[in-house]
């Protein structure tokens, strides 16, 4: 048995943070990718092309436990992540408060660009001053560039090991 490989039916899983940090790289690559080979060569493992598939399948079955686990988790947080986005949309476009609907479209924005457009006040404050009609342009402008400039979200297929 190689040094830092859990064999099932051998030990009991060891905590995923006792392992070394290649294999951690390698489980998380895998469930990013599905891919692995491609996993294998970004945790930093090496090998010539001809014993590098063989060696990447040896690891993906010694850590299977933690590959269910993390892949249970990544598809739960990119759940969340969506659920969470939908809700955040969903008041940037349809709540009946126009502070909830300017917040939310501020929400957006903070998440999906590098860059908070200088249109889009910094605190509540503004927001005092202006009337119902800048208060409901303000939204609409926000929610423009929340529909156009918003990055794609990056959901990574999760596929059977090949």
């Amino acid at each position: 048995m190689k040094k830092g490989l859990v064999v099932r039916g051998k030990s009991a899983p060891r905590p995923f943070e006792k392992l070394p940090k290649k294999q951690q790289e390698f489980v998380r690559r895998y469930v990013q990718t599905a891919d692995v080979e491609l996993a294998y060569i970004e945790a930093g493992f090496i090998g010539s092309d001809r014993s590098r598939m063989g060696n990447a399948r040896k690891l993906l079955n010694a850590l299977r436990p933690y590959i269910a686990a993390a892949t249970k988790e990544y598809v739960t947080g990119v759940d969340m992540t969506i659920l969470g986005m939908a809700v955040v949309r969903g008041l940037a476009t349809g709540a009946e408060s126009e502070m909830v609907r300017l917040n939310a479209a501020k929400e957006l924005l903070v998440r999906n660009m590098d860059v908070l457009p200088q249109e889009a006040p910094k605190e509540a404050g503004h927001l005092t001053a202006l009337t119902d009609e800048q208060l409901k342009e303000r939204i609409r402008a926000i929610q423009e560039q929340v529909f156009i400039a918003a990055k794609p979200v990056n959901v990574v297929p999760l596929h059977a090991a090949k």
